[in-house]
């Protein structure tokens, strides 16, 4: 079984959200897109940004993202990618979460063996409503 994890799963453990996924050591290597981490970096300058984050905060977070993202097995962007993520998708999808499913799709495993592990209901729903199992 393989595992897709988009950014709302990391973002989440590493603010320590509510609900958020603490263990998932059983997923490892877990698979993302190269996206992922230009959306994580860019949620962590935004904080500081707004003063959220003090220099030594912004500092130790965007370590914690880089170090939690060696772990994942990294999709490079592609063309294909792009031009899936254009397709129509089953439900409303914004055009970042629609790259997330245009690569699990274009992963070349059938939807039984890979699982979606989302914050995001769109892109769960989305999921699901292609075949694959979401957490």
């Amino acid at each position: 079984m393989r595992v897709y994890m988009d950014t709302s799963v990391v973002m989440g453990r590493v603010l320590g959200e509510p609900g958020a996924i603490d263990d998932w050591s059983e997923w490892e290597p877990a698979i993302s897109i190269e996206l992922i981490r230009v959306e994580l970096h860019r949620v962590v300058d935004r904080l500081r940004l707004r003063d959220r984050l003090t220099n030594l905060e912004f500092s130790d977070l965007r370590s914690s993202v880089q170090k939690m993202i060696r772990g994942f097995e990294i999709v490079p962007l592609s063309r294909a990618v792009l031009t899936r993520a254009g397709d129509p998708f089953p439900t409303v999808l914004g055009t970042l979460d629609a790259i997330h499913l245009a690569t699990v799709e274009l992963l070349g495993e059938a939807p039984q063996l890979v699982t979606v592990v989302t914050r995001d209901e769109r892109v769960a729903r989305n999921a699901r409503a292609l075949g694959y199992a979401v957490v």
